[in-house]
């Protein structure tokens, strides 16, 4: 079951979003799915997840650390992680299909945004990923501001929320979550 997002699981190493259809995105926030399937390895620097819901959804809803990685055959894959992967066999085969390797990437530390974001809060250049893209510093430094604002449970105005992103060049995340808190009285 995911819990409120905080800043600090946004620590270390590089933040990868991943598109993930909506189904499957419930079921990592639910704590069903524990593994991400994909056919190609993310970069070895990455330690945090922001899932980002395909169509209809088509916003980020979550974030999650990146634990073991393993990287086999489809039919290994199946024999170590069905129960966990949160996918029947008919969609695994069909996913896999034609491929040698895939990659099972352990989910853990899984935290929902009470309130979904478009990718365009973190960049107004980022588009939705194909399959994977990696959040340079600022995007991660927004991001973090994000789950920061998100935690205060508070609608936010864009004026706000812009003066908050820019403290954390100046500041750092700690500052600016402490500038939301004083704002919304939490």
């Amino acid at each position: 079951m995911a819990t409120p997002a905080t800043a600090e699981q946004l620590s270390g190493g590089v933040v990868a979003v991943l598109s993930i259809h909506p189904p499957y995105a419930e079921k990592i926030l639910a704590g069903i799915k524990r593994v991400e399937l994909r056919k190609a390895p993310l970069r070895d620097n990455v330690r945090h997840v922001a899932i980002y819901a395909t169509s209809p959804v088509q916003k980020l809803v979550g974030v999650f650390s990146v634990g073991q990685v393993d990287v086999a055959s489809p039919d290994v894959l199946w024999s170590r992680y069905a129960d966990v992967a949160g996918i029947d066999r008919d969609s695994f085969d069909r996913y896999f299909a034609g491929r040698d390797t895939g990659v099972a990437i352990g989910v853990s530390g899984v935290a929902r945004l009470q309130v979904p974001v478009e990718l365009q809060a973190l960049s107004a250049t980022l588009c939705p990923p194909q399959n994977v893209v990696y959040l340079d510093y600022l995007a991660t430094r927004r991001l973090k501001v994000l789950v920061a604002r998100d935690r205060v449970a508070a609608p936010v105005s864009p004026r706000t929320f812009a003066t908050w992103a820019a403290r954390i060049g100046r500041t750092g995340v700690d500052s600016a979550a402490a500038s939301v808190r004083a704002v919304v009285g939490r």
